[in-house]
């Protein structure tokens, strides 16, 4: 009896060995063992990665910076034949395994003009067992743009999203663009800009190594931008308005009678006064660049016309206190139509220029 037991025990063993072997090996999500850096296409040929992108939000624009704050989800996906799992594919044709990033092939992918960008999702690929890989990554941060201010803010302006291959270049990695699955969202959360999407865009791009932390050459890049167009209505209502009824004030003085010294000067220099204070309240709204806007300039020239009213204001008293009423009078009646006149060209330079 006893050695029956032993027996069927024995039986038992082996079955149970026998069978945790079996689902050892079907295992569909255990890592192959050679997994090394080599791409998986033939060396002659480029291993191809489909992207695509979902902007989630685009926040703020910032001109002085000259970057913008963007939330974005990528999609990167490339076939590997090293990890097709032949006996997961035919009992689980739809699993997806999860590996670490680092413990498979890719493409080395990163954001070329980034600022402060932070991936906030796991960095791990599900990989299906025909050997698809899949990695999704979602990031958060400032991304720089280089801006062209000259029409501010009549400008438009392109804001980029870089990808940037660190290994390999355009003869080695086909970057395609999946537009199925790319997108945005309808609304963004900034308010003073319309944005478009431009599309995709697949080059490359030359490094060296005495500036960049990478071996020199070519690099493959792939780019989605979005196209930005200026919303008027903020600087209109904080700017255009305000400098146009500074400017309105000054002009008054051409309608006061130039042997009223006292007031014609309070007034041009009180003007003068609000004007300096307007301009100081200006600096947060302009952007701090190193050449003039169309905006400096429309600016720049109501300053002008302001400061010729209070030289005008001057010549007209000292003719008065000189007893040549007539003459100051005949300049004062001059300067109702000059300036205006003036402002209006100034003001037409402004809009269409």
């Amino acid at each position: 009896m006893r050695s029956i037991s032993i027996i069927l025990t024995v039986i038992f063993l082996l079955l149970s060995a026998e069978t945790f072997a079996e689902g050892t090996s079907e295992d569909p999500c255990i890592v192959p063992t050679a997994m090394d850096r080599i791409r998986p296409a033939p060396r002659e040929e480029p291993t191809e990665v489909s992207i695509s992108m979902y902007v989630l939000d685009i926040e703020n624009i910032d001109d002085i910076n000259q970057d913008f704050t963007v939330d974005v989800v990528i999609n990167q996906q490339w076939h590997d034949p090293r990890l097709i799992n032949q006996a997961a594919l035919k009992k689980y044709p739809d699993i997806r395994c999860t590996y670490e990033l680092r413990d498979v092939w890719n493409p080395k992918l990163t954001i070329y003009n980034l600022r402060d960008l932070k991936p906030i999702l796991d960095k791990v690929v599900t990989v299906k067992p025909d050997g698809s890989v899949n990695y999704l990554q979602r990031y958060f941060g400032t991304l720089t743009a280089h801006l062209n201010l000259r029409n501010f803010p009549f400008d438009s302006q392109k804001f980029p999203i870089t990808l940037l291959s660190t290994e390999y270049s355009p003869e080695q990695l086909k970057l395609t663009f999946n537009k199925k699955d790319t997108g945005h969202e309808k609304k963004f959360s900034i308010a003073n800009w319309k944005l478009t999407p431009i599309g995709a865009k697949v080059g490359k791009v030359t490094a060296e190594s005495a500036h960049v932390p990478v071996k020199s050459g070519d690099y493959a890049t792939f780019q989605y931008s979005f196209y930005g167009k200026r919303d008027l209505t903020y600087y209109v209502w904080k700017v255009i308005i305000p400098m146009t009824l500074i400017v309105l004030m000054s002009w008054a003085v051409f309608w006061v009678n130039p042997r009223q010294i006292e007031a014609e000067v309070g007034l041009s220099a009180t003007t003068i006064l609000t004007l300096i204070a307007f301009l100081f309240n200006l600096n947060s709204l302009l952007p701090r660049i190193p050449y003039l806007t169309n905006l400096d300039f429309f600016i720049l020239f109501s300053l002008i016309l302001v400061f010729l009213s209070f030289i005008e204001v001057v010549i007209t008293c000292s003719l008065a206190l000189a007893d040549r009423d007539r003459i100051a009078i005949i300049i004062d009646r001059c300067a109702r139509v000059v300036f205006p006149i003036l402002y209006i060209l100034n003001f037409s330079y402004f809009m269409l220029h």
